[in-house]
């Protein structure tokens, strides 16, 4: 069994709980790994310092590291999900959310998908409009993967900032709640 949080993970034999090995990697963190992914002979951990790691399953030894390839991103603590020969991150960053796929045996980088297109893209030309605003859509939970289908799924978040609608066109539930708040006082 392998149990894994804040730069640590732990390989237990599941029937007496005695520890096999332990891997840990410094700085000790108290943020975010929500898990691990296993793949093969291999475990996959998040450090806090946004490096993606593979251990070999029974030496706890590391294998390879990997970190987002776009420059201004970084994982934000999602279980690696294994998928193929595959494990998949996310995380944000400059520019918004994104996945990226590694290969689970070399930590090359495979592909990669933000969630918010760049300005020069397709997508970008033909949709809302971002012009330097701030970007959002960060993915830091971890996806599921539906092998009959060969899919991934994986959400995003909120948008940014998160408390203003001043970055955003149209209307905005925030800003219709502060307008009935700030209209409520001036009728008192």
């Amino acid at each position: 069994m392998y149990v894994g949080q804040h730069n640590r993970v732990h390989a237990l034999d599941a029937a007496t709980g005695r520890l096999i090995w332990e891997h840990f990697r410094q700085p000790a963190n108290v943020g975010w790994q929500r898990g691990i992914g296993i793949y093969g002979d291999m475990v996959y951990m998040v450090a806090q310092d946004s490096a993606l790691v593979a251990l070999d399953r029974r030496t706890g030894n590391p294998s390879w590291e990997a970190r987002p390839s776009q420059a201004g991103k970084r994982f934000q603590g999602p279980m690696p999900l294994p998928r193929r020969v595959s494990i998949i991150m996310s995380g944000s960053g400059q520019g918004g959310g994104f996945i990226e796929a590694f290969d689970a045996l070399t930590g090359k980088s495979k592909w990669s998908w933000n969630a918010i297109p760049s300005p020069a893209s397709r997508a970008a030309r033909h949709g809302p409009a971002i012009r330097g605003k701030t970007a959002a859509a960060p993915s830091g939970s971890s996806g599921s993967y539906d092998p009959t289908l060969n899919l991934i799924f994986w959400g995003t978040g909120q948008p940014s900032p998160i408390s203003s609608g001043d970055n955003r066109e149209g209307d905005n539930l925030l800003q219709r709640q502060h307008r009935r708040a700030r209209h409520r006082h001036r009728q008192r």
